[in-house]
């Protein structure tokens, strides 16, 4: 940034601090300012020091109050977070037990959908292979397929020149089933991934053993951001499978999607979930949130032992430089919080006031917040391949190719052919486009006609759809 960033933001900050200062149950506003105050250096790193003080901080520190006195009720005495983007909501449980004294274990449990779903592979194998062969929300090429079945980079290359498949063909609708057939009659595409399969299990099975095998005495629950519950069907089928023991949790998420699954246990979505404010999904970026909660290490690909302890085996991060300063504020904003917060006997009633928050960022954003945002780095792919900024500008003309009109003539089947994510921030990438009121007008107005399609159809289906 050029210039000041409270200067240039000053409206947006003012409207952030306002929802922080009228909250009647805590004090949000003095920890953020003083979070401020404390790592203010780098005027470079400003948008990411206001945002986060002033929105998501208080957001997950606020959720994570929930998770923990709601186990509380329910007898649960130990907490396992799962997932990169559940570390911050971690670190914050264990500061927030050890200032108000409450009684629950936490664990960080170092896995992602990548590690938790190779095993599957060797029982679950058509589980495993819906999930292969399926469509990411900016781009899927022939080779991630590959990638995300943990082949090796040059045995996929391999098998795609065997299968006369382009290593990055895209892949849509119109031409992953035929993909898919050519891929699985490849008999050395079973081999490496058996073989994947197969070192992934014996790794995983030593990572649980390890974590879980005393939870046959010790009530425990998962915690996930969320948003579609793949993580937790994947942790209870490998459960299962190393204790023999159909053991299902109940999951707290920041957010869900989808409905209860009774094979799976039920979970508790605190912002929002099909029962529960349902149309929030809609106005919340799911990828812009995850880029804000990731943990500063990178995901996990693996296991090893070390020292007589299994350790989680991590990609390279050197792609998300933001991730180590962001949990700095993080940890820091939780520290001035429980100071200046010393007692708390029950959840904070923040959730309006956090919806409030999070959905002036997401949909809303300013100019300046736009153009830093935008240039995050995120891959929505479960292997972390595809790397790409969160948004960029967009031109009118493939803006029309997925808009509302199109989008709605293919679901009355009307028009064929499949309608591709522009943008992993769409909001982001309209404001920094020409063309900005039509795009924006657009969007809306598709939003609000899910939120009436999903009215009708929410007593008769689950909602399984992504959000833009």
């Amino acid at each position: 940034m050029n210039c000041d960033y409270k200067h240039a933001n000053y409206k947006k900050i003012a409207y952030y601090e306002k929802i922080l200062e009228k909250s009647p149950d805590a004090n949000y506003l003095d920890p953020a300012q003083k979070t401020i105050q404390l790592l203010k250096s780098d005027p470079q790193k400003d948008p990411l020091l206001y945002t986060i003080s002033l929105i998501t901080a208080p957001i997950l520190l606020a959720y994570t109050t929930w998770v923990l006195f709601d186990a509380l009720r329910q007898g649960i005495r130990r907490l396992y977070f799962l997932t990169r983007d559940s570390f911050v909501v971690y670190r914050m449980a264990l500061v927030l037990c050890k200032a108000w004294h409450i009684d629950i274990e936490c664990r960080y449990f170092y896995c992602g959908r990548y590690i938790l779903r190779l095993p599957l592979y060797l029982f679950d194998r058509d589980y495993v292979l819906s999930h292969l062969f399926s469509i990411s929300n900016i781009h899927t090429t022939s080779i991630m397929v590959l990638l995300r079945a943990g082949i090796k980079y040059e045995d996929a290359v391999n098998i795609l020149s065997q299968t006369n498949w382009p290593i990055h063909e895209p892949l849509d609708s119109s031409n992953i089933d035929n993909f898919r057939s050519d891929i699985l009659n490849n008999p050395h595409f079973d081999h490496y991934a058996s073989e994947a399969a197969q070192r992934a299990e014996t790794q995983v099975r030593s990572y649980f053993l390890q974590e879980c095998s005393d939870t046959a005495s010790i009530p425990f629950a998962l915690v996930d951001i969320g948003w579609y519950g793949s993580t937790k069907e994947a942790f209870c089928k490998i459960y299962h499978k190393v204790f023999n023991k159909q053991y299902i949790p109940k999951i707290y998420y920041l957010g869900s999607f989808v409905d209860d699954n009774s094979q799976f246990g039920s979970h508790s979505g605190w912002l929002f979930s099909p029962g529960k404010n349902f149309y929030r999904g809609l106005f919340i970026s799911i990828c812009l949130l995850e880029c804000l909660c990731m943990a500063d290490h990178g995901m996990t690909i693996g296991y090893k032992m070390k020292d007589e302890l299994c350790v989680p085996v991590f990609s390279l991060v050197e792609d998300y430089a933001h991730a180590s300063f962001q949990q700095c504020i993080y940890e820091t904003y939780t520290r001035n919080f429980v100071e200046l917060n010393p007692v708390l006997k029950k959840e904070l009633s923040f959730n309006c006031d956090a919806y409030k928050l999070i959905k002036s960022l997401m949909i809303s954003p300013s100019k300046v917040e736009a153009q830093f945002f935008c240039n995050l780095k995120f891959s929505d792919d479960i292997t972390g391949y595809g790397l790409t900024s969160l948004a960029k500008p967009i031109f009118l003309n493939d803006y029309l190719k997925q808009s509302i009109g199109r989008r709605i003539l293919q679901k009355l089947g009307i028009k064929r052919g499949c309608v591709k994510t522009l943008s992993l921030w769409m909001d982001g990438s309209i404001v920094l486009s020409n063309h900005f009121f039509l795009m924006n007008l657009d969007i809306k107005l598709l939003r609000y006609i899910q939120i009436l399609i999903d009215i009708i159809k929410k007593s008769f289906l689950p909602i399984s759809r992504r959000p833009i």
